[in-house]
């Protein structure tokens, strides 16, 4: 099947490396279907996409936070005239913490944010994937999946759990020709980024330049990646000549994870 007639949703897309994901792949000639829980950033990017896309371009608001704005989602995927060939869930991420510091409520939060809203596009999607044989789930995640983040409790948690679930998934739908791998990008110059370095910061008492500083220090190579580089990733386990790899956790992080495997 031609690119141009396959669409992808890409969640939590009006911007980072969400958007850099939808703008990849709209230039490429999918159909895209983005979402975001900020009108206005949604808004920008629809118009940003719909200019060089040569295909089809659709935004949703969609909260990945709230269950009722992730149902409405998953009814828009169910509907006669969506199949969607490409799901790629991406998610901002709960805020950082120390255990003693969150909240019985800061759980259920994430839970719904990055495991649970996930879970539920996948089987949304699943059954068109099934029908025509072939399809494409990437999962966004982070090097916490890899390597221990001690601040990062709550997404280390619930994407470790969304790892273990598209694994399964992996092996029971490879027969389909359906793919589930997970992205796990190191430190990326995002507004997520931005947000963690200022808990940094603040933790430390230093300025948000130094904290930053520090990050590109830890990093083998020196620097932050650019969103564009997470997208070039996802849009080779997307194509045709990735239908073999299936089930795996791809690292893009400059060498800063130690872990050998």
């Amino acid at each position: 099947m031609n690119s141009n007639k396959r669409t992808a949703l890409i969640t939590a897309a009006s911007k980072g490396i969400g958007f850099a994901i939808a703008k990849d792949l709209a230039q490429k000639g999918y159909n895209v279907v983005i979402s975001s829980s900020n009108e206005a950033n949604l808004a920008s990017a629809f118009m940003q996409l719909n200019e060089l896309a040569p295909g089809r371009v659709e935004s949703i608001l969609c909260n990945l936070r709230d269950a009722k704005s992730v149902q409405n989602l998953t009814l828009y995927c169910q509907s006669k005239n969506v199949n969607i060939d490409v799901l790629v869930n991406n998610c901002g991420g709960p805020p950082a913490g120390y255990f003693p510091d969150i909240a019985i409520n800061d759980w259920d939060m994430a839970h719904q944010e990055i495991l649970k809203s996930a879970l539920a596009l996948i089987h949304a999607c699943l059954p068109g994937m099934k029908e025509q044989k072939w399809g494409r789930v990437i999962n966004i995640t982070s090097i916490a999946t890899k390597q221990y983040v001690d601040n990062l409790i709550l997404s280390s948690a619930y994407r470790m759990a969304l790892t273990a679930a598209c694994k399964v998934l992996s092996v029971q739908y490879a027969q389909h020709a359906i793919t589930f791998n997970n992205i796990a990008p190191g430190y990326t110059f995002t507004d997520r980024m931005k947000e963690l370095t200022e808990f940094r910061a603040k933790k430390q008492g230093i300025s948000v330049e130094n904290a930053m500083q520090e990050l590109e220090e830890l990093t083998p190579m020196k620097r932050l990646a650019q969103p564009e580089e997470i997208a070039a990733l996802a849009s080779f386990l997307i194509s045709e000549q990735a239908g073999y790899i299936t089930g795996n956790t791809i690292t893009i992080d400059g060498g800063l994870t130690k872990n050998i495997s």
